[in-house]
C-alpha cells in the first residue's frame, strides 16, 4: 500500500525514470502502485549518451523526443487499463533521468553537452505543464522535473539521494549505516548504469562525477543480453566445475542480464574458464543458445574498468581512504539482484569495501516516486544539487591511469 502525507498529485500520479537504456513508469493512486519496465526505444540511435547527443545535433531531435514520449504513452495506457481508469484521470508526473534523457524529453538541443567545458545550459528544477511534453494525462496535468548536478550527472542521481534516507545539508545517514560523528561520515552513491555516475559525500563535501559505462550491466550489447525479465539468467554459481544458473521466476532461459553477467564471469573465473586477463577460446553456452562470448567479456571488462576507475579517481582526489568509507551504495536496476561478492570479484569496486556495501536497487526511480508522494522533498533535493561539486573524468590523468589498471579481473 502507498500513502502519501504531502503529495504532488491529487488523484493519480506517475512517478518516471528514463533510463540511458531502460524505462520504468510507476502510477500511483488509490493507495496502490503498479509499474511497468522496457527497454528505451531511443537506443535505435546508439546505446550511449554521446551518441544520441551527436544524433541530436546531426537532425534528429525532433525523432528522439518523439520516440521517448510515444514509448511513455504507451506505458502510460497500458498501466491505466490496468487499474481501469483513463490516462487522462492522471493529474501529476514526476519525471527523473540523466542530463541529455531530459534534454532529448523536452526537445532541448544538447550543444553544451557536445563540446568542452561540458557545462548544461539547462539544469531542471522546475515544473512543467504536461501537454508540452506531449503526455496523454490530464490537460491540466502537471510534471516536475528534478534539478540535475551537472552535464553528465543528472537528477537521477539527485532522486537517488532523496531515495537513500540521506538529508546531505543535515549531514544524515541512513540508519542501517555506522554511526560516526558527523564529520566522519562517508557515503559514496555508485549508479551503474549506461552512463555510471558517482556522489561522494564526506563531511561537508560533495564531489560527483560521470563515466560512460557502456550499457553491458544493463543487459544491451551483450550476444544474449536483456533486461531483467521473466527468462532472465539472474544467477549463476560453480557445481562440479561447471557453471549452473537460474532465471527470474524460474522460466526457460531467453538471455542474461547484469547481475547474471557478474555471476558468471566471477565464476568462470573461479573454476579457470579465463584468467586476470578474461580470454576466452570458445563461447560458453548456458542453455540452448544462450551464452557468453569473448566480446561480451570485453564489454564487461570496458564498464567495469571505467566504473572503478571512477571510483579510484573520485576518492583519489577528495584524499579519501578505503576505510573511511562508511557505506558504498550501488544503485541501478540490475543491483536489485546482484551478488556484491561476486561484483567486487570481477573488480567492479574495491574488494576492501565489499564488508560496507549494499545495494538500493532502482534508487532514481525511487526517489521519483518519494518526491511524487511528498512535496516537502523537492527543496532538500534541489539544494542537495546546487551543492555538489563536480569533477571531470575526461582527460583526467588519474582516470586514464586507472582505467587501463583496472581492465583486467
Amino acid at each position: 500500500a502507498i500513502t502519501a502525507d504531502a503529495p504532488l498529485y491529487r488523484n493519480w500520479g506517475l512517478a518516471i525514470d528514463i533510463g540511458t537504456t531502460t524505462v520504468v513508469v510507476a502510477l500511483i493512486g488509490a493507495g496502490r502502485m503498479v509499474s511497468t519496465l522496457r527497454r528505451n526505444p531511443q537506443s535505435m540511435m546508439g546505446a550511449d549518451v554521446i551518441s544520441r547527443i551527436g544524433h541530436a545535433l546531426d537532425g534528429s531531435l525532433a525523432l528522439l523526443c518523439a520516440t521517448i514520449r510515444t514509448a511513455l504513452c504507451e506505458m502510460i495506457a497500458q498501466l491505466s487499463a490496468h487499474r481501469d481508469i483513463l490516462p487522462t484521470a492522471i493529474d501529476h508526473a514526476v519525471i527523473t533521468g540523466n542530463t541529455t534523457m531530459l534534454y532529448l524529453l523536452t526537445a532541448k538541443l544538447p550543444t553544451t553537452l557536445a563540446r568542452a567545458p561540458f557545462v548544461a545550459d539547462h539544469l531542471f528544477g522546475e515544473t512543467v505543464p504536461a501537454k508540452t511534453l506531449g503526455l496523454n494525462i490530464a490537460d491540466t496535468a502537471t510534471v516536475y522535473l528534478p534539478r540535475c548536478i551537472s552535464a553528465f550527472v543528472g537528477a537521477d542521481m539527485v532522486t537517488a539521494l532523496c531515495a537513500v534516507g540521506l538529508n546531505t545539508l543535515a549531514n544524515t545517514l541512513p540508519n542501517t549505516l555506522p554511526n560516526r560523528t558527523p564529520p566522519n561520515r562517508t557515503l559514496l552513491i555508485v549508479d551503474v548504469g549506461t552512463n555510471g555516475e558517482l556522489i561522494l559525500i564526506h563531511g561537508e563535501q560533495m564531489i560527483a562525477t560521470a563515466t560512460a559505462a557502456g550499457p553491458a550491466f544493463e543487459g544491451a550489447s551483450l550476444s544474449c543480453g536483456t533486461v531483467g525479465v521473466t527468462g532472465a539468467i539472474e544467477r549463476v554459481w560453480p557445481e562440479d566445475g561447471r557453471l549452473s544458473f537460474s532465471t527470474i521466476d524460474n522460466a526457460p532461459a531467453i538471455g542474461i542480464c547484469g547481475s547474471g553477467i557478474v555471476d558468471a564471469l566471477a565464476t568462470m573465473r573461479e573454476i579457470g574458464l579465463i584468467d586476470e586477463t578474461g580470454y576466452l577460446d570458445e563461447p560458453v553456452l548456458l542453455s540452448g543458445d544462450v551464452g557468453i562470448t569473448l566480446a561480451d567479456i570485453r564489454a564487461i571488462q570496458l564498464a567495469k574498468g571505467a566504473i572503478r576507475a571512477a571510483i579510484e579517481t573520485l576518492l583519489e582526489t577528495a584524499g579519501v581512504s578505503y576505510d573511511q568509507i562508511d557505506a558504498l551504495l550501488i544503485a541501478g536496476s540490475f543491483g536489485s539482484h546482484l551478488n556484491l561478492a561476486n561484483a567486487a570479484a570481477i573488480g567492479l569496486f574495491p574488494p576492501a569495501l565489499l564488508p560496507v556495501a549494499q545495494t538500493t536497487g532502482n534508487a532514481a526511480h525511487n526517489g521519483a516516486i518519494m518526491l511524487l508522494q511528498d512535496r516537502r522533498l523537492i527543496e532538500r533535493t534541489e539544494a542537495s544539487a546546487q551543492k555538489a561539486q563536480t569533477l571531470a573524468l575526461t582527460n583526467n590523468p588519474v582516470f586514464e591511469r586507472k582505467f587501463i589498471e583496472y581492465i583486467n579481473f
